[in-house]
């Protein structure tokens, strides 16, 4: 438990060093555009997609809008725009998961501990169809990131994962937003098997090993949520995975078939 905290202690300061940065080049830029908040969020994740068990984070959430040809922040999400037009963009893609600490999960146990891993790369967007308010959308999206597992102050390359989808972004007004996703998933054989790899140092009579290939890795959806009342911004999501003949689903380390994740967050903007 001790090092499942300081590894998200890490995580927090990690982000805290990232958000002063920020925050120190958008107040150089003196930009209208820019909005400041505070608040804390909480998620519910499996801890890692296949296992059963769910965990619990409060964390803080500083919440940063911030808009400008070049970089747009919001919903503390960083679009950084490699290329943009009105209908293609091409975006830096960010996510990562949690580290996982063998000992509390029965079918890793006296496994080695899952680090916690960060996942970048290009978005190539393309609108498909533009709403009456011209902030609403639809379009197809292929994020390729690739994975690095973070072992501070190391770093190690995890393979790759994509996330085709199509994707919605509706404004009901100014004050609501609505986010929607649906797609597969696929990643290398290298990124299926940092998670699922059960190799022959860990064989029980109750884990055999087992050896996962590159493909497909399950439907991805996701709905997010947004409002904002006078200066109390709230946030939440539900992401859910299908693993129906995901190429990992015999491992066994995986114990159902799917995967949820959803959370919520409130910020004060100052």
């Amino acid at each position: 438990m001790n090092n499942l905290f300081k590894n998200v202690n890490n995580i927090l300061k990690t982000l805290i060093i990232v958000f002063v940065i920020f925050v120190n080049h958008l107040q150089a830029k003196q930009s209208n555009q820019l909005k400041l908040g505070a608040g804390f969020s909480f998620i519910s994740v499996p801890e890692y997609i296949g296992s059963s068990i769910q965990k619990q984070y409060i964390f803080p959430y500083p919440y940063i809008y911030y808009d400008s040809e070049d970089l747009t922040i919001e919903k503390n999400m960083i679009f950084n725009h490699l290329y943009h037009s009105k209908d293609f963009d091409i975006d830096l893609s960010f996510s990562g998961t949690l580290p996982v600490k063998s000992d509390s999960n029965s079918l890793r146990y006296n496994m080695e501990q899952l680090d916690p891993t960060l996942e970048i790369g290009p978005n190539f967007i393309y609108k498909l169809f533009h709403f009456s308010d011209d902030k609403s959308y639809i379009s197809v999206e292929l994020p390729i990131r690739s994975v690095w597992s973070i072992d501070f102050p190391n770093m190690h390359q995890k393979g790759y994962i994509t996330n085709p989808n199509l994707y919605l972004n509706y404004y009901f007004d100014k004050y609501i937003q609505l986010e929607l996703s649906t797609g597969p998933t696929f990643a290398t054989k290298k990124y299926h098997n940092y998670f699922y790899e059960v190799t022959l140092k860990d064989v029980t009579v109750n884990r055999a090993e087992y050896h996962s290939k590159d493909g497909y890795g399950g439907w991805k959806n996701t709905v997010g949520l947004t409002y904002l009342q006078d200066n109390i911004w709230y946030g939440a999501f539900v992401r859910y995975y299908n693993l129906n003949n995901a190429e990992f689903i015999d491992s066994p380390l995986v114990n159902q078939n799917d995967a949820l994740f959803y959370g919520m967050a409130v910020s004060y903007i100052f």
